[in-house]
């Protein structure tokens, strides 16, 4: 009955924004995350492994979205409950790799703030995180994997309650199986927030020791660069993540003020645009990627038009050409 009455509430009306929102949002952070790991073999980043694949799991969360109509339509038949299962496989495994990734920022920022205070050996130090490594793939990919198979094993999953995507319908004031999906969320939230709060204090020792760090080699300091932009994945993700977790605070205290759509759509936007977030760090501000980028996109205007060469590095850079006779005219330049 619960069912019933929900498919006949996700058939009108209802959810528009919310929708679309879902397909437009969703399609963005696809194609986002599909650009980041296509982009795979240019980044330079002491967590490559661990970045794609939360790159390629933002990816399956986009198309999610992007099927909500399909989703809406289903009801309560197979197809909703393969949506529902791949929906929390997805869900699960987004949220427990950004764990893994501001985890490992943070040590790494540790080891670096370490190895310039006290002369560490870098090398062996990093030989030391490979059985962290390990554990992040496996629990990034393990726990989501035995909370999707537990709950599609039982049968609870169908038509969301609350959203017009086939999910874990909402029975009754959090029962149980919701109760098993949302608390590792809800922690590994908190996590991601102590992990970011670590990462801003480490960031602060290392601009206290500046002077240090530019003493040693080009190499250390472009590794602190690149940390220092990873550290912007945790971060996106709280903030873009605090609208979906208010809410379900709010609705496991018995609140139901924002089931409002305007909030809802809001809560789409946030869960659905991790794609996108990666996108913008790893693609956008780096400059190496964007250079790559119009190269090959220059390739392939040169492939259909004759004429439109292939431009070099020089092409993207060109310095004001000072003269060398006129003196006057150099003045005037220089003013400019």
């Amino acid at each position: 009955e619960f069912r019933s009455n929900h498919v006949l509430v996700l058939m009108s009306g209802e959810y528009v924004p919310v929708c679309v929102a879902a397909v437009v949002v969703g399609a963005m952070s696809a194609v986002g995350g599909f650009a980041v790991l296509v982009t795979y073999p240019l980044w330079k980043s002491p967590i490559k492994v661990e970045v794609s694949c939360l790159a390629f799991v933002t990816m399956l969360q986009g198309i999610f979205f992007c099927t909500v109509y399909v989703q809406r339509d289903a009801g309560d038949s197979t197809l909703c409950d393969c949506f529902a299962i791949a929906g929390l496989f997805i869900a699960e495994a987004s949220f427990f790799w950004t764990c893994s990734v501001s985890l490992l920022v943070l040590v790494h920022l540790r080891r670096l703030y370490r190895f310039v205070a006290s002369s560490h050996d870098f090398i062996t130090v990093s030989t030391k995180l490979q059985w962290l490594n390990r554990c992040c793939h496996l629990l990034s990919w393990g726990i989501p994997a035995a909370v999707s198979i537990v709950v599609g094993a039982m049968g609870e999953e169908g038509p969301s309650g609350d959203a017009p995507w086939c999910f874990i319908p909402k029975r009754g004031q959090w029962d149980g199986w919701r109760l098993t999906l949302y608390i590792p969320l809800f922690f590994s939230m908190l996590f991601v927030a102590s992990m970011y709060s670590l990462t801003l204090v480490t960031i602060k020792q290392l601009r206290s020791t500046s002077r240090s760090l530019s003493q040693h080699t080009s190499d250390v300091v472009r590794s602190k660069s690149r940390l220092l932009k990873l550290s912007l994945v945790p971060a996106l993700f709280i903030v873009t993540r605090l609208p979906g977790f208010v809410y379900r605070v709010s609705e496991f205290c018995g609140g139901h003020e924002l089931d409002a759509d305007w909030f809802l759509t809001l809560m789409t936007v946030g869960d659905a645009s991790q794609g996108i977030q990666l996108f913008f760090v790893f693609v956008v501000l780096s400059p190496g990627v964007r250079l790559r980028c119009k190269k090959l996109l220059w390739t392939c205007r040169s492939a259909f038009c004759p004429a439109a060469t292939t431009p070099g590095k020089a092409d993207f850079y060109q310095p004001l050409q000072s003269p060398t006779r006129d003196s006057g005219h150099v003045r005037h330049v220089n003013e400019q």
